[in-house]
């Protein structure tokens, strides 16, 4: 609402219509999340929407990259997952004066002896505090009750619902400076709420 009033007090009129445009496509799907998957392509394209539509809001701040084979682009993951870190970026990545590069990579991975698929998003940022890799590396606590990274732990919480395991989500740091989430994602979840039980919720 401020990006919009900020708009408005400048009369873009054509950029309002836009930013509101992709804030409706984002909230849809949000709405429509749950522990149900979607393809990587599709999370993807919604995905740049977020990009796009934070670009009217911090224009010059995140310029990202994708590299995705296309052969994966058919690989299911958990709804909302890539769009939760990007939404990280935002919140803790950007600071005043400087700009962010993220770079959102798939590939196929043998891990733990089965083929997975690879999501890395890496960033050129300031990287983690060791508490926060340590918290979520080790699962030695939860989140904290100010809601400080509840992404990270959305994220972990989630790959544990869906896939009954809990070493899927990993985070570190890169040299000489940055942050890497590497999510491993196997080829099918052990629960999932089809899309048909959803739509009987409400929730779509």
């Amino acid at each position: 609402m401020t990006t919009i009033a900020g708009l408005s007090a400048k009369k873009k009129n054509a950029e309002i219509e836009k930013y509101i445009n992709a804030l409706s496509k984002n909230i849809r799907y949000m709405f429509s999340s749950g522990l149900h998957t979607v393809s990587v392509k599709e999370e993807l394209h919604h995905v740049e929407n977020y990009f796009e539509m934070q670009e009217m809001r911090y224009a010059g701040c995140i310029f990202y990259f994708i590299e995705m084979p296309e052969e994966l682009e058919d690989w299911q993951i958990p709804q909302m997952l890539i769009h939760t870190l990007i939404e990280n970026e935002y919140k803790y990545g950007i600071s005043q004066g400087h700009s962010l590069m993220v770079l959102i990579k798939a590939s196929v991975a043998v891990y733990d002896g089965e083929d997975m698929l690879l999501i890395e998003i890496e960033d050129d940022g300031k990287g983690y505090p060791e508490e926060v890799l340590t918290a979520i590396n080790q699962d030695r606590a939860q989140q904290k009750e100010d809601g400080t990274r509840v992404g990270l732990w959305s994220v972990k919480r989630l790959l544990e619902l869906m896939y009954d395991r809990k070493n899927l989500f990993l985070i570190s740091n890169v040299e000489p400076h940055g942050a890497l989430n590497q999510i491993y994602i196997p080829r099918r979840p052990v629960n999932e709420r089809s899309m048909e039980y959803m739509d009987e919720q409400g929730i779509r």
